[in-house]
């Protein structure tokens, strides 16, 4: 009897303990990563999956009474889909509002930077707006964006995909990663979907899973009607079954941000602001950096389709993205600086080549094709490595105001020769060893001052973003003196640190 009294004395013990064990709680969710790099990013579906099936979470979350409000929010005018909220959609509002909210709020405030032009392509393509939500789970609003897999960009398509609707991936551009490109094409991969599963959400499944997947899994269990249908015992990624409530998750809160706590300001438009510029020759960022006072990095955010930083050297035209304001300032150094009659052509390094022969092959000079190539003329070049080389025509180069030294040439036999003061060929070349001339180096050879009456002479140095016609507002000159004083080509360009002659009118 004894043994009987400890027996139940120690289970009293054990149930008062389990009576007071905290109740199982969802999985913590995981920060958001940033998405920093440029080229190669991590799997852009940044929140964790769940540690628990969904059917779990079902059992969590069961669906309402009918005498239970099935949130009011949904049956608004808010949303231009038809949905409801279910408890794996509810599941993922708790992480993003739970310790993720931060990450989100900011990743939304991002997003919503593009989110006016998208839902105005979708609009003109007869897809519901509330689909370009899409692109926060899919990229986090990052043109750079790329998956393990390699799909890239803000819509996170394949390259076979890509081209099918019309979009450019090659080794210099990747229309993946342009907005309104990569969002036209969205729009219509999303509206076939739609037309083969008449259903928003199965669309959004197969534009995660791929469309033969969702074909297999309907023709395999003709239940399948809405993305609902799909159960855990299918052959379907839990990526893609999570990836439909974690779109809905993020429409839902929002269109909804006070209820969820999230920021209400939304960004001003003027931050992504821009002109276009059609340019017809091989333009490079450093170059436009340098014409519009912006910087590179800035020239980049605006053109991240070009993805060697410079326009195809094949494209006769290409349009090019540059900040509000400096577009015609553009144009009228292009058209001034830029000489059309010069061509670009890629060429890929093989054994034995080097910048001297490259440059006397295609009258081209060791400089120009240093500057087009962002290489220094004395780094080493490497085998399959592509250059780009300008190409004049045999009478530009004749006469450009330039010499490309050759074998046995010194400063002396080449300022003998062109008449030039051999003091104002090192000055103006920022020569610091004048003997060490090599040939294939291209010197720029200052011009004889010529006689100019009622004109007084002045020098005037290049400065970091000038244009010729920048100096010729400022001195009150043309350009075609400025070209013609100092002997320079129509297609010359000018560099910081150039020392240009002015002749100023006495009044």
């Amino acid at each position: 009897m004894k043994y009987v009294h400890w027996f139940w004395f120690i289970l009293l013990i054990f149930c008062s303990a389990c009576s007071h064990t905290t109740p199982k709680t969802y999985p913590p969710a995981l920060n958001m990563p940033e998405i920093s790099q440029t080229y190669e990013e991590e799997n852009t579906n940044t929140l964790p999956e769940p540690e628990e099936d969904l059917q779990v979470i079902k059992k969590k979350h069961p669906p309402p009474t009918d005498t239970q409000e099935v949130c009011p929010e949904i049956l608004t005018p808010l949303y231009t889909l038809n949905f409801e909220i279910t408890p794996q959609v509810q599941y993922w509002i708790e992480q993003y509002s739970g310790k993720n909210r931060p990450y989100f709020d900011k990743y939304l405030y991002k997003f919503e930077l593009l989110q006016p032009k998208m839902e105005q392509l979708f609009v003109q393509h007869g897809t519901p707006t509330d689909l370009v939500y899409l692109c926060l789970i899919e990229s986090c609003a990052n043109p750079n964006a790329v998956s393990y897999a390699g799909a890239t960009g803000y819509w996170q398509f394949m390259p076979k995909t890509a081209r099918r609707y019309g979009l450019t991936v090659n080794r210099w551009i990747d229309e993946r990663r342009d907005l309104e490109k990569s969002t036209i094409a969205a729009a219509a991969y999303l509206n076939h979907l739609h037309s083969i599963f008449d259903d928003w959400l199965l669309a959004c499944a197969a534009y995660n899973a791929g469309e033969g997947t969702i074909i297999r899994i309907t023709k395999r269990y003709p239940q399948v009607k809405t993305f609902w249908d799909i159960t855990p015992q299918m052959p379907i990624k839990k990526e893609t079954r999570s990836y439909v409530p974690k779109f809905l998750a993020a429409l839902v809160m929002a269109k909804n941000r006070q209820e969820y706590c999230l920021e209400t300001d939304k960004p001003s438009q003027a931050d992504s602001s821009y002109e276009v510029v059609s340019v017809n020759t091989f333009t490079t960022f450093d170059e436009l950096s340098e014409i519009t006072g912006y910087s590179m990095s800035y020239i980049a955010r605006l053109n991240p389709e070009l993805i060697r930083g410079c326009t195809p050297p094949h494209a006769k035209v290409y349009d090019v993205k540059v900040p509000k304001g400096t577009a015609e300032k553009v144009s009228a150094y292009l058209s001034r600086s830029h000489d059309p009659q010069v061509r670009y052509i890629t060429h890929t390094i093989s054994k034995g080549d080097t910048l001297y022969d490259l440059a006397k092959k295609y009258n081209s000079s060791v400089r120009e094709i240093a500057h087009a190539s962002r290489i220094s003329f004395n780094d080493l070049l490497s085998i399959n490595q592509m250059l780009i080389i300008p190409v004049y025509p045999l009478k530009a180069r004749k006469t450009s105001h330039v010499h490309v030294v050759a074998k046995g040439d010194t400063l002396l036999s080449i300022s003998s020769a062109y008449g030039i003061d051999l003091q104002d060929i090192v000055d103006i070349n920022k020569l610091v060893n004048p003997e060490l001339i090599i040939p294939g180096m291209t010197l720029r050879l200052p011009p004889k001052l010529p006689l100019m009456s009622n004109g007084k002479p002045i020098t005037y140095q290049v400065k970091k973003g000038d244009t010729l016609w920048d100096i010729s507002k400022q001195f009150a000159v043309s350009t075609k003196d400025i070209l013609r004083w100092n002997k320079l080509e129509s297609a010359a360009l000018i560099y910081p640190g150039d020392c240009l002659t002015l002749y100023l009118s006495e009044s």
